[in-house]
């Protein structure tokens, strides 16, 4: 599930003809509408764009105010309006295998270790927040292709999402070739018909999965959900939550999982903080949650610790930016444009840029640069975060990441002049110590590497094993004190 609303130039082309803007009452009261009915925070960033598709839902109702529509959509009579207003927030722009990482855990580890447990014949898998389909489809693929772990057995696969849209999209199975990028032409040929420019997902995959209406934040999901889920993957649906909605959702899913089951979230979200009944654990660098045991459930009660966050700086005057240092020259050049993220890249890099509490143009620029980095678009980025350093030359995470975008560019040596710098500004910004290192490790500085590799140990001593780490893409603290660990013993 991801949200969505037209795009800002629909919405301006659209809003040319006379319409009456929604007051700052009502918006209040549809975002809390939205809110209360489906856990999606609203953004006032998305208010007039909202405005356009409601006054298309107003239009083929015959309803002439904002008000009476919403009356409208939450009356008794009127229940399936409001899974079309719900519709209106909610988009779902995916594809196959998304994710390889937890793809390939379930295929190599999960199954396996699943299919070796005594006296049982049945597996089930529940992927909430399914969108379109994609993600069931995919993981019934794995299904077929693992099926001679399990002889005999019984899967049960089922996808729900809030959209009925969304659903009705995934019941048809049809796709365009670029929701099966990634896809080897082989799995492409077993699974899918081609019709035209469109690919059509084949019966037998269908027939392994049930679709199904569902709101995560109400008390009974969905009547198909009763028992106990060996495996539940809610990936990139939580973070639109209120962490109110969050610990909740989080914690009715604690309940349909078996005691030794699998949940599996987005690569950038995390449960520090969340709920205290689960344990990560890591399968060949995917990172996967599981039922704590009481004993782990109490411990981490008893010490959870959160680290220290420095909030980032105001921007200070323009004529500070000559105090940055330049970038590589072949990033010098800056488009003309710069073309368009999906609003599910720019939630993503988000939650892994943390600070939730940070507002304004600073953050949602260098938000902006960090999902370019995750789509490897490397001068996008850059230009993004020289702006940036224009503005605010003392911003630790613009240098932090312009540091990675030369260390991705192979200029180690500038890369580390920028973690350096984000160092200086924010010694608790542990990745720049970890990233630090590797360029060095990368540049044969082996004993500058093993420095770096402690400092970002020192750093990490005091902070909770399962905090996540900023920019560290789902890592936490534990499992980065790991990783740092290994380092060390491998450049001895």
């Amino acid at each position: 599930m991801i949200v969505k609303y037209p795009s800002q130039a629909d919405a301006n082309e659209r809003s040319k003809a006379s319409v009456p803007p929604m007051s700052d009452e009502f918006f209040r009261r549809l975002k809390d509408t939205v809110s209360g009915k489906s856990g999606i925070q609203v953004q006032d960033r998305n208010r007039e764009a909202l405005q356009v598709s409601l006054l298309e839902r107003m239009k083929f109702r015959g309803i002439e105010s904002y008000e009476d529509y919403l009356d409208y959509a939450l009356s008794e009579s009127s229940l399936s309006e409001l899974k079309h207003l719900l519709d209106l927030v909610t988009v779902n722009e995916t594809h196959f295998f998304r994710n390889p990482a937890h793809m390939k855990a379930l295929r190599e580890r999960i199954l396996p270790e699943i299919s070796r447990r005594p006296d049982k014949k049945t597996l089930s898998v529940w992927s909430a927040g399914c969108a379109t389909g994609e993600e069931p489809y995919s993981i019934a693929i794995v299904l077929m292709e693992t099926r001679p772990l399990c002889p005999g057995w019984r899967f049960e696969l089922v996808g729900t999402d809030i959209s009925q849209a969304a659903l009705d999209a995934a019941k048809q199975g049809v796709y365009r070739e670029r929701s099966l990028r990634g896809l080897d032409e082989r799995t492409v040929r077993t699974y899918f018909r081609r019709q035209g420019l469109l690919y059509r997902v084949r019966e037998s995959v269908k027939d392994a999965v049930q679709l199904r209406f569902s709101n995560l934040t109400e008390s009974v999901m969905t009547p198909v959900l009763s028992d106990r889920w060996d495996i539940i993957f809610c990936r990139n649906v939580m973070i639109y939550f209120s962490a109110e909605t969050r610990a909740t959702v989080v914690d009715r899913l604690h309940e349909l999982l078996d005691g030794d089951g699998y949940f599996f979230l987005g690569h950038s979200e995390s449960l520090f903080g969340v709920h205290e009944g689960y344990r990560l654990e890591e399968l060949d660098g995917c990172f996967v949650y599981r039922p704590a045991s009481r004993q782990e459930t109490d411990a981490a009660a008893s010490k959870r610790v959160r680290g220290r966050r420095k909030p980032l700086g105001e921007e200070s005057d323009l004529g500070a930016a000559e105090r940055a240092e330049r970038p590589a020259a072949a990033l010098e050049e800056e488009p003309s444009s710069i073309p368009a993220l999906t609003q599910e890249d720019e939630r993503e890099a988000e939650v892994e840029f943390g600070l939730p509490e940070a507002k304004g143009q600073v953050k949602d620029d260098l938000v902006r640069a960090l999902a370019w980095i995750n789509r490897s678009k490397n001068g996008e980025a850059a230009r993004l975060c020289r702006k940036v350093l224009s503005k605010a030359p003392d911003c630790a995470e613009a240098h932090f990441l312009l540091g990675v975008v030369q260390s991705e560019q192979g200029s180690e040596d500038r890369a580390i002049l920028h973690f350096n710098a984000a160092i200086g500004l924010d010694p608790n910004l542990v990745m720049s110590l970890f990233q630090r290192a590797e360029s060095e490790a990368r540049m044969g500085r082996i004993k500058q590497a093993r420095e770096s590799y402690r400092g970002a140990l020192r750093t990490l001593r005091h902070v909770h094993r399962d905090a996540p780490v900023r920019f560290g893409g789902g890592l936490t603290a534990g499992l980065l004190v790991a990783t740092c660990g290994r380092k060390l013993r491998e450049l001895t």
